[in-house]
């Protein structure tokens, strides 16, 4: 499994991913809370009983279905 902030990371198994956003080590109070880490942390939780993570990650990240409305793949 891959976890990146690049789409283009994700051409050769597009199944196998989760996009997240960019780490930015300095967020403006007004933006608000940063619940990247934890967001991710749920999925993982999700994923650690599952033989086969690429249904789950399908359903929830649709990269496959992103990079070809970007006309990557």
């Amino acid at each position: 499994m891959l976890i990146d902030s690049k789409p283009l990371s994700f051409i050769m198994a597009p199944d196998n991913g989760i996009l997240v956003p960019a780490y930015k080590a300095e967020i403006p109070e007004s933006a608000g809370k940063d619940d990247s880490l934890q967001l991710l942390m749920d999925h993982l939780d999700a994923l650690k009983d599952l033989d086969d993570v690429r249904p789950y990650l399908r359903e929830n990240f649709m990269i496959r279905q992103s990079l070809k409305f970007s006309k990557l793949i």
